[in-house]
């Protein structure tokens, strides 16, 4: 045995479905105190519910207080940035890697590495010369290379669907396989909604989609025009008119491609 025993003064019991007096019952059986949603569990917020901007609100203030330190430090801009792209922009990326934030919280962010990237070498406010989207440009694109947190938080989330396809195991890929996918394919069919970590995955998926190349085996769930499976991308990107032919519900297409061209018949 570790010798490790529970903490009851530290732990708390979650009971749903039931009557306040049944919750407080089975609290004083474990001899655990009766906790409520939302709670905080590794620095993330847990709740029954979708989780709103101001249960995020204790990420944004730590961003904040970690900037006002080296405030009115008197340092250039070249020691700003590191301390904003490495410091300050790592804060977040645990939550970024398991929820897609909503575009106020990025906002908030934003204000906090904006400001310390102007201000930070005086008492007083300063303008901010640059739109925030420039600096966060590649320096090949005339920007200075910050981190774009609505991008990083789309990329920490497709990183999921690449696990998912390439078989990782682990219990949260058997709880999505098992209670959403069901030998369905994530990005062929639409799935009913669930948690908030899976519905995050379901709005990225379009953006995984865009540069991800398929393998066509036995064809049964590549998706011939909207699927990267030949070529230098989708066939749709190519051939937008034959596209717009396939797609419409009133054109029917007979017959095969000849030296007259395609025979196509509308309804």
């Amino acid at each position: 045995m570790s010798g490790l025993r529970i903490n009851f003064h530290k732990s708390e019991v979650m009971v749903l479905g039931t009557t306040d007096q049944e919750k407080q019952s089975i609290a004083n059986m474990l001899n655990c105190k009766l906790g409520s949603f939302p709670f905080t569990y590794l620095g993330l917020p847990i709740g029954d519910k979708t989780i709103t901007a101001v249960d995020w609100g204790p990420l944004t203030l730590r961003v904040g207080r970690r900037a006002d330190p080296w405030m009115g430090k008197f340092m250039s801009s070249v020691a700003r940035l590191p301390l904003v792209n490495a410091c300050l922009s790592n804060l977040p990326l645990h939550a970024m890697g398991v929820y897609l934030l909503g575009g106020g919280i990025h906002l908030q962010l934003r204000r906090h590495w904006a400001r310390f990237f102007w201000e930070a070498n005086g008492l007083r406010r300063k303008y901010h010369w640059v739109r925030w989207e420039a600096l966060c440009k590649p320096k090949s694109l005339g920007g200075i290379g910050i981190i774009d947190t609505r991008l990083m938080n789309k990329c920490l989330m497709t990183k999921w669907i690449w696990k998912l396809y390439a078989g990782e195991q682990g219990l949260w890929a058997d709880i999505l396989r098992n209670k959403y996918l069901r030998s369905k394919d994530l990005l062929v069919d639409s799935h009913r909604p669930g948690s908030q970590f899976w519905n995050s995955i379901q709005k990225v998926k379009s953006a995984f989609s865009q540069g991800a190349k398929h393998q066509v085996r036995n064809g049964e769930s590549t998706r011939f025009w909207v699927d990267w499976w030949q070529g230098q991308g989708p066939l749709k990107d190519h051939y937008p008119t034959l596209f717009d032919i396939a797609t419409d519900p009133h054109v029917t297409v007979s017959g095969c491609c000849s030296a007259e061209g395609w025979h196509i018949d509308k309804g």
